[in-house]
């Protein structure tokens, strides 16, 4: 960071700590970008009083997260609230596992999977790295209710664009040659996929973005 950004950004990178804050450089011209829990998005130190707006977003987001933390047993409206309004969704993950093992929650069964299933669905690229590993304990921190996957059939046939570990399968082949068109584009050759499986394979299915979506997790 520059003189300029790192004063700009003080008063929020004293609440949340220099290690949680990064800064990307813009490449060819670009706007460089933000990237911490309670905001990702623009840098716009340079706009002067015009950029505080988005500072104030973060800090007065982290400042409401807290007192939600606060609290201590976090009722499921504690925890829709802090997803709906506090965190960013590339931090949806680490930030489950954070609620789910230093926190406590009183969340049911069905509380719990509502939230995996909608979380699940707001974040992209959930596979890679420790992304990808956070998942996996999400999906088998609490037992799996048989309504997860009440609609699939007993056996099924499944495409995904990308590596077979990945997680998001789709029932509908068209999905699927829509996702392997804009990875082409943003990542060059990937592969189109097509398999046979069991329900008992699928952790859940979800058609909430139009997408015959099944979850699957290999070895798990």
């Amino acid at each position: 960071m520059n003189p300029e950004q790192k004063e700009f950004w003080k008063p929020y990178i004293d609440l949340i700590g220099v290690e949680n804050f990064t800064l990307i450089k813009g490449q060819d011209g670009m706007i460089d970008l933000v990237q911490s829990k309670h905001y990702c998005g623009m840098d716009t130190s340079s706009l002067g009083k015009h950029g505080e707006a988005n500072r104030t977003v973060a800090i007065n987001r982290y400042h409401l997260y807290q007192e939600t933390l606060s609290k201590g047993t976090l009722s499921a409206d504690d925890i829709d609230t802090i997803f709906l309004s506090y965190i960013d969704k590339a931090y949806f993950d680490t930030e489950l596992i954070f609620l789910l093992t230093k926190r406590c929650s009183s969340l049911s069964l069905d509380e719990y999977w509502d939230l995996v299933v909608s979380l699940w669905c707001r974040q992209e690229f959930t596979t890679g790295g420790s992304r990808g590993e956070n998942w996996k304990i999400i999906f088998n921190h609490r037992e799996r209710p048989d309504y997860l996957t009440k609609d699939l059939p007993d056996t099924f046939t499944a495409y995904r664009a990308g590596e077979e570990s990945g997680y998001s399968w789709t029932l509908d082949k068209k999905v699927a040659d829509w996702f392997h068109n804009r990875f082409k584009e943003d990542f060059g050759d990937i592969p189109l996929l097509k398999r046979n499986f069991k329900k008992s394979d699928a952790v859940f299915y979800t058609n909430s973005r139009n997408e015959k979506e099944v979850v699957i997790i290999s070895n798990t």
